[in-house]
């Protein structure tokens, strides 16, 4: 999920403040969305599609906007199906993600090296990036070198004011 870039009060009821992670996002509360898509759904196999917990909906703004949009137009894409049901699924079994990245956490700790480094192999893109850090810093280092920029000497700098 991107980082929130600023906070801004709900357009419907202007009293909580909504974190806006884009410029053309909605701002919206998660009350007054829970309003507008509590409606009822009248066509049974979508009514059985979104019979999800009220916490699914409150955690995720994307299942609200999902549900939202088979309000207003009535019907949804193939695509919008499929990440429904992915997000649904990924909210509930979140476990499931945070147990591997505990177990590399644990391996770590207790001193064992990762497969890649026991096979001899090195991790190209962290050596890229490594290249790209230290260039980098190479740049910064010559910058800081001569902090008059094309001025030679504080005298070439007077000069240029003067005339």
């Amino acid at each position: 999920m991107p980082k929130p870039k600023f906070k801004q009060r709900c357009a419907i009821c202007k009293n909580n403040m909504v974190i806006m992670y884009s410029y053309r996002q909605f701002p919206i509360c998660v009350d007054c969305h829970m309003k507008q898509i509590n409606q009822e759904i009248e066509d049974p196999k979508m009514k059985k599609f979104f019979d999800h917990p009220k916490s699914l909906y409150e955690k995720s703004s994307f299942l609200r906007n999902i549900k939202q949009a088979y309000i207003r137009f009535g019907n949804l894409s193939e695509k919008q199906v499929e990440a429904f049901k992915k997000t649904v699924k990924d909210l509930k079994n979140p476990k499931k993600e945070e147990v591997d990245m505990s177990d590399e956490s644990e391996n770590n700790k207790t001193g064992e090296k990762s497969s890649s480094k026991l096979d001899g192999k090195s991790d190209k893109k962290s050596d890229g990036k490594n290249k790209l850090n230290k260039e980098v810093t190479n740049d910064n280092k010559e910058k800081k070198k001569n902090p008059l920029g094309p001025f030679q000497s504080m005298e070439s700098v007077l000069k240029a004011t003067v005339n």
